[in-house]
């Protein structure tokens, strides 16, 4: 069932983003149908929403690619809040 994923990142910035970006590089890693990312609208914070093809796709990109991208950005360790949901519907 394909999810998606909402991570949260408190005081990230677009730099920071582009280096997680550039490190793990630009294409959508398997199993990703689209990623979208910006600051939230308070600008405290960064957020990537992504669309996956089920949840262990995307919580093991999540732990083993992300969030080692994240530490040699330079963002904290634990700081990315994630939240998940079932995708109903996805237009492009």
């Amino acid at each position: 069932m394909p999810v998606v994923l909402l991570v949260d990142t408190p005081n990230m910035s677009a730099a920071q983003f582009d280096a997680v970006i550039a490190d793990i590089g630009p294409e959508l890693p398997a199993g990703c149908q689209t990623r979208i990312a910006g600051p939230s609208p308070d600008g405290t914070s960064w957020r990537v929403v992504s669309v996956w093809e089920d949840m262990a796709t995307g919580q093991a990109f999540v732990a083993g690619t992300l969030r080692p991208a994240q530490d040699r950005a330079g963002i904290p360790a634990g700081m990315p809040s994630i939240q998940s949901w079932e995708l109903h519907d996805l237009a492009t």
